[in-house]
């Protein structure tokens, strides 16, 4: 269910092999995932939000909760294509 009035902005980074010099020569092991969350109006942050992430692949699956700010960060995930879900206030957002 997508709810009017929010909107999920979400930062990817990968970063693996610990350099990006080293990162051109090898494929990434595994890689972050973070971003922040904000209302409609962009400049409203949304705190306490359950960010889920799913490996389409494999299904495996890490989560985090968004800080005060609305940020979060998801360390040491595969690379990969994945699906994006928030939880807010009881309301699911999938990505």
């Amino acid at each position: 269910m997508r709810k009017k009035g929010f909107v999920f902005l979400v930062c990817v980074m990968v970063i693996g092999a610990g350099a990006l010099g080293a990162f051109a020569q090898q494929k990434a092991k595994a890689g972050h995932v973070g971003g922040q969350i904000f209302k409609k109006d962009a400049k409203t942050v949304i705190p306490n939000a359950t960010i889920t992430v799913k490996h389409v692949k494999t299904g495996v699956s890490a989560r985090d909760v968004t800080d005060k700010k609305g940020r979060f960060l998801l360390k040491d995930v595969a690379p990969g294509e994945y699906e994006v879900e928030a939880l807010i206030d009881g309301v699911n957002y999938t990505y």
